[in-house]
């Protein structure tokens, strides 16, 4: 569903926000690189322009799988692609030695035909004709169990994900490519069996007979031993590989990302629209539902939070600065994570409070504005005693205003867990 973006739902409060994209395309004959140019041109004006939100901020044209996919999607599709290409490299090992071990139990077949003056062009014919026979209908057999592998599989992920299942599973392109690998890996892997059959001798193959002393030719079998050790060398190679992508999961599911989360249960609910149709009505379903968790004899605490940290995402993208710098805020603001939380929250995510204290009661609507900051945004900010400093952020939740720091939180780790811990902040939901 497209709905129109309204120019009042773009407020100048929300100018340092970076959650908007643009899409274009570019003129005929216009290459990337001088679309580059002339975005950063535009950038320059728009920082001479409104320099405090806009200073050190550069438009980049970014291809559309770059610019939709992050950068652990792309290195999970490349991932997947080098399985798939090993897996393909194996099989057709397989195939080859099958194929070479076939053709040298028919050398003296070949050698007859060689005598008659059948060529390496007419063997090869032979061969990938015999072998069609079987290619065709694999090839048939594997897209229509790939097709309902797919099917099946999506199926129990639309269950989960409540995306509905695509009316084709397997599209010309995969048929096309699936076809062209069984032609080509045919040709390919008959030219050995023919290039070995050309060769023969009438009077020894005549002499050596069967199957059996051809396989002890000394050029079949080292090309047969090559594939041997090909499709070993592969193979070991996907199995290390598994190994470290096992090692990396078990790695990342053991390590610290700032709270434990044994016992942590996360419920997720969307009052009706129809039933709670403004904020105060689905603000007293929350805490409605709350106080009956919390009167659970299993439940030790229970708190809100729109976005848990690390679990849901980042939170909301933030600018902050001290208080005493939002004067010069283009100098001197950084990039945050915006988090809001209710009463028990925190304490019930686990986070360690290193020192203050944590969102509670006290911070009503009508209090004054508090934030609970992590040690990176400490760091950051360069406070030695953090606790009673103000904070400024530029997110639209917050109004544009100042909070005064009252608590200082460890580190959670990012949703990436390969990048180090970003400067987070807690602020109450009942003050934004």
């Amino acid at each position: 569903l497209w709905v129109p973006y309204r120019d009042s739902e773009i407020v100048a409060g929300a100018r340092a926000a970076r959650n908007i994209r643009v899409f274009a395309d570019l003129a005929p004959g216009i290459t990337r690189e001088q679309a580059r140019e002339e975005l950063a041109a535009l950038s320059r004006r728009f920082e001479q322009a409104r320099p405090e939100t806009n200073t050190r901020w550069t438009y980049v044209p970014q291809d559309l799988r770059t610019g939709l996919f992050s950068e652990n999607d792309r290195t999970a599709v490349f991932l997947i692609q080098l399985l798939g290409v090993g897996l393909l490299a194996i099989a057709c090992a397989n195939v080859a030695n099958l194929l070479l071990v076939h053709a040298i139990g028919r050398r003296r077949e070949f050698a007859v035909r060689n005598a008659l003056g059948a060529g390496g062009v007419r063997l090869v014919r032979q061969l990938v004709g015999e072998s069609l026979m079987f290619a065709i209908p694999a090839t048939i057999l594997g897209l229509l169990m790939a097709a309902l592998g797919a099917e099946w599989a999506f199926r129990r992920i639309s269950e989960r994900a409540g995306v509905p299942v695509p009316p084709q599973m397997v599209d010309p392109q995969v048929i096309a490519v699936s076809l062209g690998v069984a032609v080509l890996s045919l040709v390919l892997f008959n030219l050995p069996a023919a290039w070995q059959a050309r060769r023969l001798d009438l009077v020894t193959a005549m002499r050596d007979g069967g199957a059996r002393s051809g396989t002890q030719n000394a050029r079949s079998g080292w090309l047969a031993r090559g594939f041997v050790v090909g499709q070993f060398a592969v193979a070991l190679a996907l199995v290390i590989f598994a190994g470290l992508v096992a090692r990396g999961v078990e790695h990342f599911h053991s390590m610290d990302i700032g709270y434990p989360v044994e016992r942590l249960l996360v419920i997720t609910a969307h009052p009706s629209a129809q039933r709670y149709a403004t904020s105060e009505q689905a603000r007293a379903f929350y805490q409605r539902g709350l106080a009956e968790l919390r009167a659970l004899p299993a439940v030790e605490s229970a708190g809100l939070m729109p976005e848990i940290p690390q679990f849901d995402g980042n939170g909301f993208s933030t600018l902050f600065a001290a208080q005493a710098e939002r004067g010069t805020p283009a100098e001197r603001q950084r990039r945050a994570s915006l988090f809001v939380a209710g009463e028990g929250a925190l304490e019930t995510l686990g986070v360690p409070l290193r020192s203050g204290r944590r969102i509670d009661r006290r911070d009503t609507a009508s209090a004054e504005r508090v934030a609970v900051a992590n040690e990176e945004a400490v760091r950051q900010l360069g406070f030695r005693h953090p606790l009673g400093e103000r904070v400024c952020f530029g997110a639209r939740i917050t109004g544009g205003e100042c909070y005064t720091l009252v608590g200082v939180l460890a580190d959670i780790k990012p949703a990436n867990l390969a990048q180090p811990a970003r400067p987070s902040f807690f602020v109450p939901e009942s003050q934004v």
